[in-house]
């Protein structure tokens, strides 16, 4: 099994390998997008100023940290040793224990992970947000399914399929700039091959599943889910999640090798992440704790003063979201 990382920080990117060698593969075919060799054993250096033009060198600078991304990856996979099937994945994609074999396939047939409807991402203060919205209106515009597959878990690819969504992303970008909205790079390169693939060659997909990634989004109620996770195999990890006053203060920044200590860890940290959750309903942050409501003088105060001036279940949004995630979810195109 291949797997291929864009990644520009090497001692994250060790431990994530290996995190993932053991819980999947030894054999794994490891190639990583970076801008300098990483010196790790075992794993294949595509070197950004090798793979791109001087032009395609400029154009990157420019881009945003999202477009740049999906830039290099859509390069690397045309141009690199790729294989036909292969995982996409990030630095920070850490498994939590031994993930089964059949996760990412099933007799012959791809298994994906969404944590939500494109459709209904309503947030456009970063770019992320734009390649949100841009993804779902090429999407809907080729009558293809718009879920997003940005799911923080390495997902299964066909290259083939990859190429074909993204020169037809490429045709469309091209329209755009001649008539005077260049769009460039600003597309979810999780969620266009993903849903191309869907619509163009459904024989090759199972359908779409919910994500199974902790700390996606890093915070509970940074915005509200469309899926709720069934299970936990994989962390969106985040260092500061580890220093003190962090969420997971004191466990392992990676699954212990031993299967009962990882299942034991994966608990403890899903544990700490929903008491969480649901301490805010209440508006409230176990003492100690930094987070995105509690990490200055100011922002503690205005949670304090949101918590005295009322009750949860009549400040919007909260109780409301609470209660819909009790119910059962659907997938829907």
């Amino acid at each position: 099994m291949q797997v291929i990382y864009l990644s520009n920080r090497p001692d994250v990117l060790a431990v994530t390998v290996e995190a993932l060698r053991h819980a999947v593969s030894e054999a794994l075919d490891v190639l990583v997008i970076t801008p300098r060799a990483t010196g790790l054993s075992g794993v294949t250096d595509l070197i950004e100023s090798e793979l791109l033009s001087v032009a395609e060198r400029r154009s990157a600078k420019a881009a945003d940290h999202g477009g740049r991304n999906t830039m290099l990856r859509d390069l690397a996979i045309r141009r690199g040793p790729v294989a036909e099937k292969f995982l996409l994945s990030d630095d920070d994609y850490r498994p939590l224990g031994a993930i089964p074999p059949d996760f990412w396939q099933r007799s012959g047939r791809l298994r994906n992970y969404v944590s939500h409807d494109l459709a209904r991402w309503r947030r456009l203060n970063t770019s992320y947000d734009g390649t949100q919205l841009n993804t779902w209106l090429a999407l809907a515009q080729w009558d293809c399914p718009h879920l997003g597959y940005g799911s923080h878990l390495p997902q299964m690819m066909v290259r083939d399929h990859w190429i074909e969504a993204f020169d037809a992303w490429g045709r469309l970008s091209a329209a755009t700039a001649e008539a005077g909205s260049p769009m460039g790079w600003q597309v979810d390169e999780w969620s266009l091959p993903l849903n191309w693939g869907r619509h163009v060659h459904p024989a090759d997909y199972h359908d779409a599943e919910p994500h199974h990634t902790l700390c996606w989004p890093q915070f509970p109620w940074e915005w509200s889910r469309d899926y709720r996770a069934p299970r936990y195999d994989f962390e969106n990890f985040y260092p500061e999640h580890y220093r003190p006053g962090g969420l997971f203060e004191g466990l392992p920044q990676a699954a212990p090798s031993d299967p009962g200590a990882a299942a034991a860890t994966a608990f403890e940290k899903a544990r700490r992440w929903h008491e969480l959750e649901r301490s805010m309903v209440d508006l409230r942050v176990p003492d100690g704790l930094i987070t995105p409501w509690t990490h200055s003088a100011p922002r503690r105060t205005a949670l304090k003063g949101l918590r005295l001036a009322k009750s949860v279940r009549s400040w919007t949004g909260l109780a409301a979201s609470g209660r819909d995630e009790d119910l059962t979810e659907d997938l829907r195109p």
